[in-house]
């Protein structure tokens, strides 16, 4: 009898150890999830930020978001399991360990659960309130963009700091604008305004005969996805994605189900082709040189066949001779689709190719001579 007692109890001791083991395995793996999600969010915010500007809806994000979690939280239950039999051999009866379901089931769900809580931390930078809606399609017809005395303020302190005054401004189809002035006098405002990211105060933005200031945050996002092309002053190119990509990643921003891989793949090559980077399909942007990272930015900005681009000082960051080329593709490739066009810029040696000059200090927006714009 006495045998008996020793040999229940040397196995309950053996059991709740191996139960000990099981549970500090999986919490490991569960802390490794967490750690990876809190990583990779703050590794994917400024991508997440320039793809929401592109018009991504929240629905694409989050899938991205769920099907990595699916990936990891997989793995870490593997690795859990894994670790626990590979530890239980170590001291005997491992087989039954493993499948006692008192012993893993309760282990198992908590490691799930820590994941889908790191998931959750992650997606919490994605979702956005507003319903899922499409507003209805409109005709286009001239002008392609009207603002009309748009006021926009900012706080500061107990006052407010105006950053657009009374602009007014008309761009017909396929014109180019070039939108010149000192530094911090709402040149990237206006731009900003214009592509529906910064709702104004007053004032009125047609693009074509839709009214964006009537448009929601769902609506803007889909308007900018659909029709408008954004150029960004630094090419904010998605980090893990190759030239090819950063193009295609265009054609699921605004999909609710799962797209094929490679659609838009043949739009996206000729893009590339039209932008003189056939070659450089499948380089990273670490890969590329700085005007090679402005033209992918270019040839993004047009693969949804917008009917507005607006253009940030593409070639600020860029020496002169590259800032020229830059120059020269982008006015080419704009006035052979016919898209109106934005252009902030600083350098005034190619003003005279614009079809319109304005100039912003302090807010308010004059148009130019082009004759005065050259000197």
């Amino acid at each position: 009898m006495a045998d008996s007692f020793s040999a229940v109890g040397s196995y309950t001791s053996e059991n709740g150890s191996l139960t000990l083991m099981t549970v500090m395995l999986f919490a490991i793996s569960a802390l490794v999830i967490g750690a990876f999600f809190t990583v990779w969010t703050l590794q994917r915010t400024p991508d997440v930020a320039t793809l929401k500007a592109l018009g991504a809806s929240t629905g694409s994000l989050v899938r991205d978001a769920l099907g990595q979690a699916l990936v990891v939280l997989l793995a870490g239950v593997g690795v859990g399991v894994g670790m626990a039999a590979v530890a239980g051999s170590m001291i005997g009866d491992a087989v039954p360990f493993v499948l006692d379901i008192s012993t893993t089931v309760l282990p198992a769900a908590a490691l799930v659960g820590l994941g889908l809580l790191g998931a959750a931390f992650a997606l919490r930078f994605l979702f956005t309130t507003d319903p899922p809606h499409r507003p209805r399609e409109h005709t286009m017809t001239t002008p392609a963009l009207t603002l009309d005395d748009v006021t926009l303020t900012y706080p500061d302190g107990a006052g407010r700091v105006t950053a657009l005054d009374s602009v007014s401004l008309t761009l017909g189809q396929g014109e180019i604008a070039a939108i010149t002035g000192p530094s911090g006098s709402g040149k990237s405002t206006l731009l900003a305004v214009a592509s529906t990211l910064i709702r104004p105060d007053s004032g009125s933005i047609r693009l074509g005969t839709t009214e964006l200031t009537a448009l929601s945050r769902r609506e803007a996002s889909t308007l900018r996805r659909d029709r408008i092309g954004i150029v960004f002053q630094q090419s904010n190119l998605v980090s893990s994605l190759t030239a090819l990509e950063q193009l295609e990643v265009m054609a699921h921003l605004g999909q609710r189900m799962f797209v094929p891989r490679r659609t838009g793949r043949a739009k996206a090559r000729d893009l590339l082709d039209a932008v003189g980077l056939a070659d450089h399909a499948g380089k990273r942007p670490t890969q590329l040189s700085g005007g090679q990272r402005q033209r992918v930015n270019l040839a993004r900005a047009l693969m949804n066949d917008p009917s507005l681009l607006v253009v940030d000082e593409p070639t600020s960051a860029l020496d002169q001779e590259r800032g020229a080329a830059i120059m020269d593709l982008l006015l080419g490739v704009v006035r052979g689709r016919e898209v109106a066009t934005l252009l902030v810029t600083h350098d005034r040696t190619h003003l005279c190719r614009m079809d319109a000059v304005h100039r912003v200090v302090d807010g308010s927006l004059t148009r130019e001579h082009l004759l005065t714009a050259e000197g």
